[in-house]
């Protein structure tokens, strides 16, 4: 087996520093912001070790698996899966090498992040939620590629967060109606 999670199909969009750094003075932009946001099918050879970093780091698995590991404890994330690299913490994540997983993801920075996520009860010892395959989490996802791809606009960035939040409320809603069943 190669590697190849850097294919044709994979997407990677960052916003520069700079624009950030503008962007976080910005009072609508202030709660959540997307520094980065890519999808990596099929990502074979996929492995990351990071120390702390500044953003907090969202992975939805849609197929294949993966795992995570902080501390002494590996989780395996798989289809349906939502992991959170919480900022500020050393994390390890990493593609199966027999199933690798397909993923989207983004870098998020702001100041509601982690109280939004507290709502599921997530944190850096309880980093996955099982929400299942959600066409409308994968939409969102896309649509935040489409955005980003197409430049770093004020209004850009303004729609992309309220993705974002999309996302984070609709994997909170979505883990909560899987939980109830």
């Amino acid at each position: 087996m190669g590697f190849n999670f850097l294919s044709e199909n994979t997407e990677v969009y960052r916003v520069p520093p700079s624009v950030i750094a503008d962007y976080q003075q910005k009072t609508l932009l202030k709660g959540i912001q997307i520094a980065t946001a890519g999808y990596f099918p099929e990502a074979l050879g996929h492995n990351l070790k990071r120390d702390a970093i500044d953003d907090m780091v969202v992975i939805y698995c849609t197929a294949g698996k993966g795992y995570s590991k902080y501390e002494n404890k590996t989780w395996e994330i798989q289809a349906g899966d939502m992991l959170h690299c919480w900022k500020g913490i050393p994390h390890r994540y990493f593609a199966d090498k027999t199933n690798p997983w397909t993923i989207f993801w983004f870098h998020l920075q702001g100041k509601e992040i982690e109280s939004l996520l507290k709502v599921a009860e997530l944190g850096p010892r309880n980093p996955v939620l099982s929400i299942g395959i959600s066409p409308i989490i994968i939409s969102l996802f896309r649509e935040i590629l489409d955005v980003m791809k197409s430049g770093y606009h004020y209004q850009n960035a303004i729609y992309i967060s309220a993705l974002a939040r999309q996302i984070l409320s609709t994997e909170i809603y979505l883990h909560q109606k899987v939980n109830l069943q």
